[in-house]
Formats: structure tokens, C-alpha cells, sequence
């Protein structure tokens, strides 16, 4: 929702992201998701003399575009422009507060075997909340060793996810991560993408030891310690990818002169609603971003 700050002009966007899905065979043959729903209302906004209908592709025809990026781009920023990995906005969405010079990474809490060094799960477990949220506060805090002016952050998100925030100076983006973005493969050597860039070859040799120094807290944490002993899934790596910086950009109300609000469940979203200044309102009950989200709480 934004409201015009010259004159009372009200504008409601609702973006229902990732609906087109994909098609199922049918008794009447393939189709997707819309075409077998009963949809009266959507037909009637549709179907009414004052809309307009068509396709329209978010950032360039051609481009599949994340989330992030389409957003960004239906909210009149250029993401080829500004854009700088989606570890960061994930970061902000989640409630990491993030400063301008610091970076961040969309991470799992996952296991993998430390002698062959190959990622056997990268989602722990699905029942993590019921017994790892505490590990985020173990790692709140860590300092690298060898890299005394650099400090770590970790906030639970959902699941088994998390994300992991470094604050210090000389960080880059321009890294890859850790993660193989599969179950058993081995673990990705962070490098930089711009060997010629000192602060990016700083950066990828201080999460290379980063992600060293995760796996000995975690491996040495007593509640891993106990569900190995019971056998029980534990967690000994938290995957790095996404590494993104936070953008300096115009505001909203600035580019736009309108007085801009978001309501969304997801992390990735509130960190671009965040990114461009917008006010998050988080007080609707049962809202999650999944199939059970509360649409008509979100409405009201």
C-alpha cells in the first residue's frame, strides 16, 4: 500500500508471487494451478471494463528473474544496476539489523561428513526449531580467529535456516559460497570472483576460515554433542551462499513521493521492502508464505 504525501492518493499492489506455478495432468489434460481453480473474484477483476490484462516480464524479456530482482524491479529500481546478492536482504527480512560495509549470506544449519568433507544433508533436519534454535546464540558474537575486527552474527529464520551476517571492515561480495546446493557433493572452496580485487580475495579467505571456525563451535556445542550420542540428526556446517552487501538506494517515498507499506511473511521480501525504506507490518496473525497463510488476515 502507498499513499500519495502531496494528495490522498491510495494504491494497493498485491503481488502474488510464484502463482503461475507448474502443470499437472489433468483428466482434461495438462494444466496449471489457475486454470483448475475457481476463481470468481480474480475472473470479475479481470473481466471488469476498467482493468487492463496482459504478460509482463519484471526486469527484461528473456530474464528469469528471482523474486528479489522482480520485486525490485515492480517497485521501479533497476536490479541490474543496484542489485548485490540476495544473502543480505534475506538477512535484513529475517531481522538482522545491517549496516552499509557489512555482508551477509542466506545459510542452512546442515551436516556433513568431516572426513570425506562431502555435504550429506543440507537441510539438517526439518524438526529443527524444536531443538536448534539455541545454536544462533552460540554463534552470535564469534569473532574469526586471526581476524580479530571482524564479528559474526546468526539469526533463525525458519526450519532449519538461518542467516549469517559478518560486520568489519574491507568485506567484498564478489565471493562465491560454500554451499554445493545439493545433498552429497563436497563442500565448495569460498573463492574470490574477482581475483583481482584485494578486499574480495580478503573476504573469500576470511569465510574460508569462518566456516571452519562454525563447524568447530557446532561440533563442540553440548546439545550436538548429546544428540550424536543419541542418535539423533545434529548439525555441524552452516552452509554459505548468497553473499550480498547492503544497497544504498533512494527511498521509496523519495523516488516516489509516496508514502510506502509492505505486509509479507517472507524474509527475502522484507529485506527489499526494507532495502527501499518501507514500513513492514507485522501484527497480521497466521500469516507464513505458505500454502496456510492467513490471505484474509492480510486483507483486513
Amino acid at each position: 500500500m502507498v499513499e500519495s504525501t502531496n494528495k490522498r492518493v491510495s494504491i494497493i499492489m498485491v503481488l502474488l508471487d510464484g502463482l503461475g506455478d507448474y502443470s499437472n495432468q489433468t483428466e482434461t489434460g495438462r494444466q496449471t494451478t489457475l486454470q483448475q481453480a475457481n476463481m470468481p473474484t480474480l475472473d470479475a477483476l479481470i473481466n471488469s471494463k476498467q482493468s487492463y490484462f496482459g504478460v509482463h516480464d519484471p526486469v527484461q524479456s528473456g530474464l528469469a528473474c528471482g523474486s528479489d530482482t522482480a520485486h525490485m524491479s515492480l517497485f521501479g529500481y533497476d536490479p541490474l544496476k543496484i542489485y548485490d546478492g540476495r544473502g543480505m536482504l534475506e538477512s535484513m527480512g529475517s531481522g538482522l539489523v545491517t549496516k552499509v560495509g557489512d555482508i551477509a549470506f542466506k545459510s542452512n544449519f546442515a551436516f556433513m561428513n568431516t572426513e570425506t568433507r562431502i555435504l550429506e544433508r543440507r537441510r539438517v533436519d526439518r524438526e529443527f526449531p524444536e531443538w536448534g534454535i539455541p545454536l544462533c546464540a552460540a554463534i552470535t558474537g564469534l569473532r574469526v580467529p586471526g581476524y580479530p575486527d571482524h564479528i559474526v552474527e546468526c539469526q533463525y529464520a525458519t526450519e532449519h535456516r538461518c542467516a549469517i551476517k559478518v560486520s568489519g571492515p574491507r568485506l567484498s561480495s564478489l565471493i562465491t559460497g560454500n554451499d554445493p546446493l545439493k545433498d552429497n557433493l563436497p563442500i565448495v572452496r569460498c573463492e574470490a570472483t574477482d581475483p583481482e580485487d584485494p578486499d574480495s580475495v580478503f573476504t573469500a579467505e576470511l569465510i574460508e576460515k569462518l566456516s571452519d571456525t562454525l563447524t568447530s563451535v557446532l561440533l563442540e556445542h553440548p546439545i550436538n554433542q548429546q544428540r550424536k550420542k543419541q542418535g539423533f540428526p545434529y548439525t555441524n556446517m552452516i552452509t554459505l551462499r548468497g553473499a550480498g552487501r547492503r544497497i544504498e538506494a533512494t527511498s521509496f517515498k523519495d523516488k516516489h513521493q509516496l508514502k510506502p507499506f509492505m505486509i509479507a511473511p517472507t524474509a527475502i521480501i522484507r529485506g527489499v521492502g526494507l532495502t527501499f525504506g518501507m514500513e513492514l507490518l507485522d501484527d497480521v496473525e497466521g500469516m507464513t508464505g505458505y500454502y496456510n497463510s492467513n490471505l484474509q488476515g492480510k486483507c483486513l
